[in-house]
């Protein structure tokens, strides 16, 4: 059954590359029931109340964070900084990197794990007429500050993929990419379902994925490269 999952996967990445993607962007779910959409889009708010919390988090964040993040980071930064501790924000986490994709599938003891592979130049074609996939600090014409907190022009109404910096740790670790929601509140399979595709993994198939893990050395300290994910591996490795 693992051996029929990756055949799948690759497939997909083989279709893929004979269009002309090389970077395909992954995205594991403990849960294949769940969507794509992002954290501050699952809150059961309307438009009005889901950009005031917005901007609450987002100044909440730079006024509590000044003696914890660098002093010069844009905001875009400082945005992939709360996303990475768990803020509610229009960012939806992906990764280039297929095996910490499956870490995440697979985390929690997962009873439906699945692997969402997503085109993000087909993604931008649709979205922006885009050719790339955009660098928001190069590409777009206001940062993320001038774009909703003072709402200025919008990069799109419609989800769209971004490359970022990898100056983040956590970032850099998991190989980190993303697709930023506009004011669409659907999950990206409803949008553009021509552009993600779902492969579930059998359940027959976890305990060779674990191993694939393993043997790859993708733990929790490796996608997670500080304190606090260095204690949660080796309690699993040694306390378990």
């Amino acid at each position: 059954m693992w051996e029929e999952f990756l055949d799948k996967v690759d497939k997909i990445l083989f279709n893929m590359g004979l269009n002309g993607t090389d970077i395909p962007f992954f995205r594991g779910h403990s849960n294949c029931e769940w969507s794509l959409l992002p954290s501050l889009y699952r809150l059961d708010y309307n438009e009005k109340k889901r950009r005031k919390l917005e901007k609450i988090l987002y100044y909440d964040f730079l006024a509590y964070s000044g003696a914890i993040l660098a002093k010069d980071l844009s905001s875009w930064e400082v945005l992939f900084e709360m996303r990475h501790a768990g803020i509610p924000t229009r960012l939806l986490d992906w990764t280039e990197n297929f095996g910490v994709a499956l870490y995440f599938a697979l985390k929690d003891n997962s009873k439906n794990p699945c692997i969402w592979i997503l085109d993000p130049f087909k993604l931008n074609k649709k979205a922006i007429n885009g050719e790339v996939i955009q660098d928001p600090k190069s590409d777009f014409k206001y940062n993320y500050y001038q774009m909703y907190m003072l709402d200025r022009e919008k990069v799109s109404e419609m989800p769209v993929a971004i490359y970022p910096a990898k100056q983040c740790a956590r970032i850099f670790a998991q190989k980190g990419v993303f697709t930023l929601q506009g004011s669409v509140g659907e999950p990206l399979e409803n949008i553009y379902p021509d552009c993600v595709t779902r492969v579930d993994l059998p359940s027959g198939a976890l305990s060779e994925a674990k191993r694939f893990l393993n043997l790859a050395g993708i733990n929790e300290y490796t996608v997670f490269p500080d304190t606090d994910g260095l204690a949660r591996y080796l309690i699993e490795r040694h306390c378990m």
